[in-house]
């Protein structure tokens, strides 16, 4: 899958570069991926795994961040 192997490595290459600001909600990265918000949610705990994003707040008023 695109989560796992190099495919993860792309991906999260990719995101690192599309999170404007350093930050972005789930719904955010949903519709800069063209992904629906379960996916986009798979791919953002993946990265937050991988340690390219951080979480802040709970619930609906997460936001990733990128890590420094």
């Amino acid at each position: 899958a695109a989560e796992g192997g190099e495919g993860g490595w792309i991906f999260s290459r990719c995101a690192r570069r599309r999170v404007s600001g350093g930050k972005v909600t789930k719904s955010q990265f949903a519709k800069q991926f063209g992904l629906i918000d379960r996916t986009a949610e798979r791919r953002l705990k993946h990265l937050v795994e991988l340690g390219v994003l951080k979480t802040e707040g709970v619930s609906r008023a997460t936001v990733y961040k990128l890590v420094e």
